[in-house]
């Protein structure tokens, strides 16, 4: 079965798309509206009980969320309810039905999951990559980046094209979760994979032409520059359609080609992947909630980040097209410098493509004008943090941010239980800025203050037991990676109460961090230690990302922080204290079962090399 979401009179729709009993011809079925006429004709369909599903009698699924939150059991019920209409067609009238059915290529076309709570997507995930570089294979953990839901486009929407005339491009099979998977084993990860997806994973050069004037970048910043560039908006296409599991087969074995003006760039093999379905999702449901609706983009399956040449643009309209054998084909015009649809909009200008796109379509705006300090963070929908920011060296001065799951972000309450594979631990106390009521793009360092509706303070408990545990050699790569995923675990990260501060956070220069663990203190340190501030790590951040009411940007570790080794267990009652002068003091009970006896980490296979 193929699910989709399509717009009609400002409204998210879901349909099937499908074909008539007696036609080839695709078409799309509207869920929201078979429901509706099954109700509207009860009294006519004589010849079965009403149709029932997850969602009730005679009840529809609010959204693609509603659908995949359900898995399996919404599958059958809708698989039940398309052949209800089709026989409601035959023995009832025929024509209700052929009211209920869209032409596929005159609907507006929508993300099937208009806005994912989490978008995995991996790196150096195929042979191909691997064998382009030293050690091989290049990772023996699952190399992880996400994006936030300003990335998000769909079918048939405009791919924008770089100041060379080039559009970058990769093949990435996408697989959709649903029902929610938590702890869940390699054994029954794949009960937990509602279907697929394809992803294109594009990317913006903006942060790496911004990091020009610093030289060469290695490292935990050129790890920043890709987060950045592949975060940017408008750089995840997802679609058409979910098509389920049970439809699709083995996710190893599907070919997948990128076309441009229907001539073939690129052939890839999903068998090519290092990491399989099954592993990668046991990988990360060990590590946290994987919320239903979440994507996972499996890497590129052939040649990483092929591009569309401006040499060969046509006069006329430019495609490009993503397709997965058995998943489906995700097609985008080019959108180059000269069309006048997308001058001002994004990097090369000061409006943000995600609000352009939603004013487009119809959509409301994203400002939240009721948003309050106490629905943070509830509200949080991307929270990024910074690393390696304490210092005054020039290099210190270019921000590298990684965006983490906003499941990871929780407030004080309740304890934060340290489970029994839980190591060595690092604790730290990180000051945050948190976006206001109006969503923020390339704003002037100088205006951030009045843009954000505080700062606040976090404490980070970030267990090290994916990095010490890692049973091959790491690279750099590997551990900064691996070292990514220790902050991934729910509720690790706790935020305290969101102060305003009138002008900005430069006021909070010599303001004392301290950070306390029972009886463990961490050395004193500085908000002024940080080398990057909370406007500068804005305004970068939204050089090519809209940040929307509530974000949340941490500064990343501080000079407080503390280690806290794996034999060293915390007395019953243990608290961790953290404060920042002039903005507050939170506390956190802490619930020690680290159980040494237990292995530290469930690791999955390691890959083929």
């Amino acid at each position: 079965m193929k699910l989709l979401t399509y717009l009609e009179e400002g409204r998210f729709c879901t349909g099937i798309l499908t074909a008539r009993p007696d036609s080839a011809d695709p078409v799309v079925l509207g869920i929201q509206d078979a429901v509706a006429l099954l109700e509207a004709q009860a009294a006519r369909v004589y010849w079965r009980t009403p149709w029932t599903g997850p969602w009730g009698v005679l009840t529809a699924p609010a959204d693609m969320l509603d659908i995949v939150g359900h898995g399996r059991q919404a599958v059958i019920a809708l698989e039940d309810l398309e052949r209800t209409i089709w026989h409601f067609g035959r023995t009832v009238d025929g024509g209700w039905v052929d009211a209920l059915l869209r032409d596929p290529d005159e609907i507006q076309w929508q993300p099937p999951l208009p806005e994912p709570p989490l978008y995995i997507f991996l790196s150096g995930n195929t042979q191909v990559m691997a064998h382009q570089q030293s050690p091989n294979p290049p990772w023996q953990v699952p190399a992880a980046r996400l994006r936030p839901i300003t990335a998000i486009i769909g079918h048939r929407e405009p791919l924008f094209a770089h100041d060379d005339d080039t559009a970058a491009s990769d093949m990435e099979l996408g697989v959709v979760i649903g029902p929610s998977a938590q702890g869940v084993g390699a054994d029954t990860a794949m009960d937990y994979v509602f279907g697929y997806t394809v992803c294109n994973d594009t990317r913006s050069p903006v942060f790496g032409e911004k990091a020009a004037p610093f030289g060469a970048v290695t490292g935990v910043r050129m790890g920043g520059l890709a987060t950045g560039d592949k975060a940017s908006d408008g750089c995840g296409p997802i679609g058409p359609v979910i098509t389920t599991a049970d439809e699709v087969g083995s996710p190893h074995d599907l070919t997948a080609t990128a076309w441009f003006n229907d001539r073939a760039r690129v052939r890839a093999h999903t068998g090519a992947y290092l990491y399989n379905v099954r592993d990668t999702v046991a990988h990360f449901a060990q590590l946290m909630t994987l919320p239903a609706g979440a994507i996972i983009g499996m890497g590129a399956c052939g040649y990483d980040g092929h591009a569309v040449q401006g040499a060969w643009r046509h006069p006329e309209r430019n495609d490009l097209a993503v397709e997965f054998e058995r998943v489906g084909r995700l097609e985008h015009p080019i959108s180059y410098l000269d069309d006048p649809a997308r001058q001002g909009i994004g990097p090369q200008g000061r409006q943000s493509r995600y609000l352009a796109r939603r004013e487009q379509l119809g959509l409301d705006g994203a400002d939240q004008p009721e948003l309050r300090a106490s629905d943070i963070p509830a509200a949080t929908r991307s929270f990024w943090a910074l690393s390696e920011n304490v210092g005054s060296t020039p290099l210190h001065q270019l921000p590298a941010p990684y965006l983490y799951p906003a499941s990871s972000l929780a407030g004080t309450a309740p304890a934060l239980t340290l489970p029994p594979h839980a190591r060595r631990l690092e604790v730290s106390c990180e000051l945050a800025g948190v976006i206001g009521p109006r969503p923020v793009f390339r704003p002037a360092p100088a205006d951030v203050p009045d843009l954000l509706l505080g700062v606040g303070v976090i404490v980070s408990v970030t267990d090290m037991s994916l990095v010490d545990s890692f049973p091959g050699v790491p690279t750099p790569g590997t551990a900064r990676f691996a070292a990514y995923q220790c902050r991934y675990p729910d509720g690790c990260s706790r935020i305290g109460a969101i102060i305003p501060i009138a002008g900005g956070s430069d006021q909070l220069t010599n303001a004392a961090m301290t950070l306390r663990v029972g009886r463990n203190h961490a050395p004193p340190g500085r908000v002024g230690d940080y080398g990057v501030s909370v406007e500068a790590a804005v305004a970068w951040i939204t050089s090519g990302i809209t940040l929307l009411p509530g974000d949340v940007v941490s500064l990343g570790p501080s000079a407080a922080t503390l280690t806290i080794p794996a034999d060293e267990l915390l007395a019953a009652g243990t608290t961790l204290t953290a404060a920042i002068e002039g903005i507050g003091e939170i506390e956190i009970a802490l619930v020690d079962q680290r159980d040494p006896s237990t292995d530290p980490w469930p690791w999955p296979l390691v890959p083929r090399g």
